[in-house]
This record gives structure tokens, C-alpha cells and sequence, in this order.
């Protein structure tokens, strides 16, 4: 689906290499974040993408969805800055520890759902598109003196091409556009978070996030004829960039906030033993009374400390037990 919609933008040597089988694209069903190009001398290339990789986009752009866009028909169903951040900080966290996708629950819209998933299909074209920039640079054979050169010829690239390919009377329509930027710009500031804290998930090289954000913005901004468009088209991303400042906050200087998330962890933790209480009150404990309401309490979401005090008061349950019982 990502490749069909932009197919029509491509050059014709990226067409032709397509048709062919000399550039293949594909998905594989890893948990992982990963996106990358694999040169397979001397002319054939792949694409590889992990299914991962799209699901955590799109968990991260439906908690950013239900803080930027708010709506009138359920005023309720609105997160705050510093909760998009934490939300989006503990995805983040487990996505880091466990190489998979996590992620908590929280209130949102269907209209906000519709527009997380419009951001993230912006942002996955924009990744595919960088990927086929540099399968056109090596069939180009484009020279550049360093690796950084190269990626920021792949971002630029993908702009164009992703624009291009937007459907006809889109490129006149600021809130289309407005949307169709902000995904590229999730993309960027998602990998920017990422380097925060030491992550790498897709190909090593990259300059840094904040370099090739205003390289981006000065080439989109050199596709309007004024000022006023640009800024109008800009407004979803320079929101989108105050919500993750609060993000970079927090998994930089998470002891800063370590009481926001001591009391949910306390709170959590209460519950949660509530839960335990009740149900193994009888020979026969009521497992599956127990599962359905400590996945529904675990759904909002936790901080790694949980894990340990659940494990510590079960290990200290089973070294009592050890204790007096031999069997």
C-alpha cells in the first residue's frame, strides 16, 4: 500500500528496478523497530521493514493525537502535555528494555483515532520514501564525502517524493498538508527521543534529529509561495514538537518527575494487591476473575518499579512457603 501510493512520484530508474525484481520492499513480522536498506551488489536492493516499527508509530501518534487534537463532541477524552509525555515515556522505556511494543490506556476519540492513523501513514511513507533514497543514490551512483551527506540527501528526497505523490488538490489543501507534514516530523522527532537516550533504530548514520528537522523545514517552506501558507501548514508540527519537548524531559531527567510516578506506581500497586486479596481468598483461587480485571488495571499503563514490587512480594510469598513446606 505504501509503495503503490509512491510508485507514480518515483524516478524512472526506481520504477523500472520495481518492475524487474532488482528492488524488492518488504515487511517481516518482528516485534522489533527497525527500517533499513540492504545493497546486494551490484545492482539489486532491498527494503526491509518490521512490522514493529509500524505498530510503534502508530502507538505513540494515537496518546500525541489525543492531546493535539481536541475536539468539542467529547471534551472528556483530552490528555494533557505532561500526560502525552508520560505516556509516551514508558512506551518508550519498555519499547528500549524489551525490544517490543507497550503501551498504557487512556481516554480518546474515534475522530482522533481516524487522525493518529492519517499522521502515522505519513510518517511510514516518509521512512520508505528515505529508504528508496538510498537505493537511488547507489543506482545513481551519487558520490558524497560523508555518511551524514548521504542521509540528508535520502530526508530530502523523500519529501519530494512523498509530496509528489500526495493525491491531486492535496498540495493546495493546508489542513491535508498540515497533516502530510506532521508525519514526517513525527518520524524525526520520534528517532530524535530515541538518540536521547542511546537508541538506534534504523540505520546507523544518521545526523542529528534537530539537523535534519531544519533542513527539512527549509525545503518544505521552499515549496510555498509565502510565508503566511508555510506557517499555516506548520501549525500541527510546531504543536506536535512542544508535545515531545515534554517527552525529552522526562527519559532525559526522569528523577525529576519521580513523584508523579511514585504515587502512580503506589497507587497501582494498592490496587493491584486488592486484587490478589480477593480473589485467592478460597482453596481455589478465582484465576479468571483475576485476569480480566489485573489486565484492565495493568492497561493504564506502569512504570518499570511495578514489576519488581509485584516479584518482590511474590518471591518473599515463596520463601515463606519454602520455609514451611517441604514439598
Amino acid at each position: 500500500l505504501l509503495l503503490n501510493s509512491l510508485r507514480p512520484a518515483l524516478p524512472v530508474e526506481l520504477q523500472r528496478g520495481l518492475a524487474n525484481g532488482h528492488i524488492v520492499v518488504g515487511e517481516i513480522g518482528l516485534p522489533s523497530v527497525g527500517a533499513f536498506m540492504l545493497p546486494l551488489p551490484p545492482d539489486d536492493f532491498a527494503i526491509v521493514m518490521h512490522s514493529g516499527m509500524f505498530e510503534f508509530l502508530y502507538r505513540i501518534a494515537r496518546p500525541l493525537a489525543a492531546t493535539v487534537f481536541r475536539t468539542e463532541k467529547s471534551p472528556e477524552a483530552v490528555l494533557e502535555y505532561q500526560d502525552f509525555a508520560r505516556i509516551s515515556a514508558e512506551i518508550i522505556w519498555w519499547t528500549k528494555e524489551t525490544n517490543q511494543c507497550f503501551g498504557p490506556d487512556y481516554p480518546i476519540t474515534l475522530d482522533q483515532k481516524v487522525l493518529a492513523g492519517i499522521i502515522v501513514e505519513h510518517a511510514e511513507r516518509f521512512l520508505l520514501a528515505h529508504e528508496l533514497g538510498h537505493v537511488y543514490q547507489g543506482l545513481s551512483r551519487i558520490q558524497v564525502d560523508r555518511l551524514e551527506e548521504e542521509e540528508i540527501l535520502a530526508d530530502i528526497f523523500a519529501l519530494q517524493v512523498s509530496l509528489a505523490s500526495l493525491p491531486e488538490g492535496a498540495q493546495t489543501d493546508y489542513r491535508m498538508l498540515a497533516l502530510f507534514y506532521a508525519g514526517i516530523e513525527l518520524a524525526l522527532q520520534i528517532w530524535g527521543v530515541m538518540e536521547s537516550i542511546g537508541v538506534q533504530f534504523v540505520d546507523t548514520g544518521h545526523p542529528p534529529s534537530e539537523v535534519r528537522l531544519a533542513l527539512i523545514r527549509s525545503h518544505f517552506k521552499d515549496s510555498f509561495q509565502t510565508a503566511e501558507n508555510f506557517d499555516r501548514c506548520m501549525s500541527v508540527a510546531r504543536t506536535l514538537q512542544n508535545a515531545f519537548d515534554h517527552v525529552v524531559r522526562i527519559v532525559q531527567a526522569p528523577v525529576e518527575h519521580e513523584e508523579q510516578f511514585t504515587h502512580e506506581t503506589d497507587t497501582l500497586l494498592e490496587e493491584l494487591n486488592q486484587l490478589l486479596d480477593r480473589y485467592s481468598r478460597n482453596d481455589i483461587p478465582n484465576y479468571v476473575s483475576f485476569t480480566s480485571d489485573a489486565t484492565a488495571l495493568m492497561d493504564r499503563g506502569y512504570p518499570e518499579d511495578v514489576m519488581r514490587h509485584v516479584f518482590q512480594r511474590v518471591g518473599r510469598a515463596l520463601g515463606a512457603l519454602a520455609r514451611h513446606e517441604k514439598s
